[in-house]
């Protein structure tokens, strides 16, 4: 009964020592996450990076600004959720996909003015050239 007693009482004050260490690990998951995934995260930077420099050549107001990124949020979950749909097959994920993405280019072009949509898409068409794509 004894060894019992004791036996429990060492587990139950390792449990008690662990548990400071397994809240730091948890604190810690997203930064080994960032670690895991250079490549995207580089990728994210670079799209990030993207959007700064066209939105200082297009001189986009801080009110469409904040429209082009409500929208951006909005696709991203709405692609999230249509991921995670198990109803759906592939074919299908990927048809809505595009509507959702198309429908989103729609309404960020709605956002701009005419001359910032005349000077993105001449920026879209010399960036397509310069990859060495036929517009």
């Amino acid at each position: 009964m004894k060894t019992l007693l004791k036996t429990s009482l060492i587990v139950l004050g390792l449990a008690a020592g662990a548990l400071p260490l397994l809240q730091a690990a948890d604190a810690t998951a997203p930064a080994n996450h960032e670690k895991r995934y250079p490549r995207l995260r580089a990728l994210l930077k670079h799209r990030a990076a993207i959007r700064h420099e066209v939105a200082r050549r297009l001189d986009l107001t801080a009110e469409q600004k904040a429209q082009l990124k409500a929208g951006r949020e909005k696709t991203v979950a709405t692609l999230r959720a249509l991921r995670a749909d198990p109803n759906l097959t592939r074919e299908q994920k990927r048809a809505q996909a595009r509507q959702t993405i198309e429908a989103a280019r729609t309404e960020m072009r709605g956002v701009l003015t005419p001359g910032q949509q005349a000077k993105l898409k001449e920026m879209r068409e010399k960036a397509q050239q310069r990859r060495g794509k036929h517009v």
